[in-house]
């Protein structure tokens, strides 16, 4: 039983709706049978729900239905079938019920069924002004407009009118729904198909950009514009002017998207912007820092309210590079707390000794790097190579070599993969032609120049390149 269907939706309610799913069960509507309440009374007593060993269905009959004198494996089994019917049918009411605006859409179908004229038109104008409330303008939302078009244009005909009926309306809704939909599918193939190499069959996704263009609805509608220039960029990372513009309605118009998919877009814009500082372009270090004050200030980077590890982290990487101390000291004591438990000394940890770092206080940064090993393994690369540069900057090269050397055996031994690794070996690379480099031959520094500044992926190739000089 304990790997039951069951067991695992009950295990994933909280506590308010375990109530509610108790009361449904109580409910002659919903349930009518006294043995399926009483296994919800036995998977509930002492906690019995989240213990393995207490989860078995002959133990379970024993305790129910102690009138027995066998165990009825056929009779159990029945009862967790409607046990296990009654629970996904409360599901699927509570998930009906947390969107009002679908609720009061199936009230209107079912006023057209039963040919209700006046309850009809009475809901029609009552769901136009929750619409004309509703704060995003998803593709959602545009399903909603056109179901509720639909529902009007069934109504307006079978009052046999003559004049014009809602078919504009019917028809722009339609078609935005979906073309916001396919930008947004679009947007998610390109993404993923340039991360992990893989090939997709697009569809018509030249033809919907083709069409927006033409009826320049990326300047009509702000949702539109917000994918349509995703994708202009994830088509070509050279468009910069695209990326400008989906900013700017990110910024002006994110609102007018559910969080779960403006989050999505944050994130996309963020990894735009860290791939052409990867490519060298530094004016993104600003642009990556004005998104991720942005997501802090509407919380968008917030999940389950927590930030990732990651993202604490980035932030005060964009931070400290370009020279923000105080903001990003703040940043450090406040948002700590957001942090999950598990990560957040570490976390917290690294990022003082990175400030400390870019306020070139080596001491006090070598002090604190030097008393934590971190359980991440691009955390600890990380740190090491923020000890690499100190070393450098302080002239200590023996400590130097056998860092560089301590590096190599480390990813040797650990699982680094794809452009991790690839990074972190140019940085270890170049590091060693820079100890390598004859300071007073102008040819050997422009050779060496000329091949960092092509090189890729590399992090640190500002670092590197301004040790070189020309």
């Amino acid at each position: 039983m304990k790997k039951s269907r069951s067991i695992q939706l009950l295990r994933s309610l909280d506590k308010k709706e375990l109530r509610r799913f108790k009361k449904w069960l109580h409910s002659p509507a919903h349930n009518q049978r006294e043995d399926v309440r009483l296994l919800l009374d036995f998977l509930l007593e002492n906690n019995r729900l989240q213990r393995d060993e207490e989860l078995d269905k002959a133990l379970a009959f024993a305790k129910l239905f102690a009138e027995r004198q066998t165990y009825d494996d056929a009779y159990m089994r029945q009862v967790l079938h409607f046990f296990n019917k009654a629970l996904e049918d409360f599901l699927i009411f509570e998930q009906q019920n947390r969107h009002e605006t679908e609720r009061q859409l199936s009230l209107a179908e079912v006023f057209s069924h039963k040919q209700l004229t006046k309850l009809q038109e009475q809901q029609f104008r009552s769901l136009e002004k929750r619409l004309q409330k509703t704060p995003y303008r998803s593709a959602d939302y545009f399903r909603q407009v056109f179901r509720l078009h639909s529902l009007k244009y069934d109504y307006f005909s079978s009052q046999k009118r003559t004049g014009p009926l809602n078919l504009q309306e019917l028809s722009e809704s339609l078609e935005l729904q979906f073309i916001i939909q396919k930008l947004r599918v679009g947007g998610l193939m390109l993404s993923h198909a340039n991360v992990y190499k893989v090939s997709y069959d697009f569809g018509m996704l030249e033809e919907v950009l083709a069409c927006v263009e033409a009826r320049q609805w990326q300047q009509r509608f702000p949702v539109v514009a917000i994918y349509y220039y995703s994708l202009r960029v994830l088509q070509n990372r050279e468009d910069e002017a695209s990326f400008d513009r989906l900013k700017n309605a990110l910024f002006e118009h994110g609102a007018l998207l559910p969080p779960e998919e403006l989050r999505e877009t944050y994130l996309f814009s963020i990894n735009y912007c860290i791939g052409r500082i990867n490519a060298g372009i530094e004016r993104y270090w600003q642009e990556t820092f004005e998104l991720y004050q942005n997501g802090l200030s509407t919380q968008i980077l917030f999940q389950d309210g927590q930030l990732s590890r990651w993202t604490f982290r980035n932030i005060v990487t964009a931070g400290t590079r370009l020279q923000q101390f105080e903001w990003t000291e703040k940043f450090i004591r406040d948002y700590s707390q957001y942090l999950h438990p598990s990560h957040r000394d570490s976390i917290v940890h690294y990022c003082q000794a990175k400030l400390l770092y870019e306020k070139k206080d080596y001491p006090e940064a070598m002090k604190l790097l030097a008393i934590v090993e971190y359980d991440d393994i691009l955390m600890t690369l990380a740190a090491k190579t923020m000890l690499l540069k100190m070393y450098y900057e302080l002239d200590e090269y023996d400590a130097l070599e056998s860092l560089l050397d301590s590096m190599k055996r480390y990813m040797g031994r650990k699982k680094v993969i794809g452009y991790h690794k690839a990074n972190y070996n140019n940085v270890i690379r170049y590091t060693r032609k820079l100890l390598n480099l004859n300071p007073f031959d102008k040819e050997q520094k422009r050779k060496l120049y000329e091949e960092v500044e092509n090189a890729g992926p590399l992090t640190e190739k500002r670092w590197i390149l301004e040790r070189i000089g020309v």
